[in-house]
């Protein structure tokens, strides 16, 4: 553990996010989310690597669009005008996760964690 990590009980609950990139369920925690927006385009980077769409001015801060699916190594079938764009803390970092739909709010027991 790097000593930022917390240790949770089985007992305890956390609040999570659950959202589609293609066919498949995923789930972040909620205190990692800044916001979820709709879908907005993002201006393309030159040379940049498949899964990245681009970036977005987000109030002053510029951060890096990403396709999650791609990112994934799945098949994107991202329809723009339903997909959503999840703004997310990545380690130090904040990006836009591009998902098809975000689907629940959960509270889950740690022990439910797999």
């Amino acid at each position: 553990m790097t000593g930022t990590e917390t240790v949770m009980t089985d007992q305890e609950t956390m609040e999570i996010i659950a959202f589609h990139p293609g066919d498949q369920q995923f789930c972040i925690r909620t205190t990692s989310i800044r916001e979820i927006r709709g879908w907005a385009a993002a201006t393309p980077l030159p040379h940049a690597p498949p899964e990245v769409i681009g970036v977005m001015n987000l109030r002053g801060m510029v951060i890096p669009i990403i396709d999650l699916a791609a990112k994934l190594g799945m098949r994107s079938h991202t329809d723009a005008s339903r997909s959503a764009i999840v703004v997310a803390e990545v380690g130090k970092s904040t990006v836009g996760l591009v998902v098809d739909q975000v689907s629940d709010i959960l509270s889950i027991s740690s022990g439910d964690i797999q």
